[in-house]
């Protein structure tokens, strides 16, 4: 339904669907609270769309997804939605919908962000899921992979293994703080000499 038509209908008429280009978003807010006894939690924005017949304000309920939440300029597309009336600063009498964003937007909902873990936390297991092989052989292929690639030189190889090793082992970055840990190169303690 274009948005001159909304505009004609009644205060409450239901079932309205209409899309256009959010020209104004405001940002999306948590509402929380209870009515009549049942409590409620849903994300909301506030949004005026436009298509070619005009505009109109749109509170569109997000439901628990606030990275829904639509921007400026981009296409929104709403259903079920309820025609309300009310007047402006100015006293007159204008036209507003409460909707859902439409099935097909909600594609971009996917899923939420991911969310990568904190670089400090432990993993799940000690024992990295290398294949077969240990933790020490793996850090040491790891390390080798980079040398190949030119990414680190071959001093550098024993002492980035070390620091994979450290990691693997027990979830946490070394001490250095930097990831890896390419420092001057030199092996420590009894470490092999790398070959020449």
């Amino acid at each position: 339904m274009n948005i001159a038509s909304i505009l004609t209908l009644d205060d409450g008429v239901s079932g309205i669907s209409c899309s256009g280009t959010a020209t104004y978003v405001k940002e999306a807010i948590n509402k929380t609270g209870e009515y009549d006894g049942r409590p409620y939690d849903f994300w909301a924005q506030f949004v005026v769309i436009k298509d070619a017949t005009g505009d109109i304000g749109v509170h569109l309920n997000l439901g628990n997804n606030d990275f829904l939440a639509a921007k400026k300029g981009e296409r929104v597309s709403v259903e079920r939605g309820v025609v309300k009336s009310y007047k402006d600063e100015k006293g007159n009498l204008r036209k507003s919908l409460r909707a859902y964003l439409a099935d097909g937007e909600k594609q971009k909902e996917a899923q939420p962000p991911p969310q990568r873990p904190a670089p400090n936390k432990p993993p799940a297991q000690s024992q990295a899921k290398n294949g077969d092989l240990p933790n020490t052989t793996f850090a040491l292929a790891c390390a080798k992979d980079l040398v190949v690639s030119k990414d680190i030189d071959l001093a550098q190889q024993y002492t980035v293994a070390k620091n994979n090793l450290y990691f693997l082992n027990t979830g946490e970055i070394p001490e250095s703080g930097q990831w890896p840990n390419l420092d001057d190169g030199e092996p420590e303690g009894n470490e092999p000499e790398p070959p020449i």
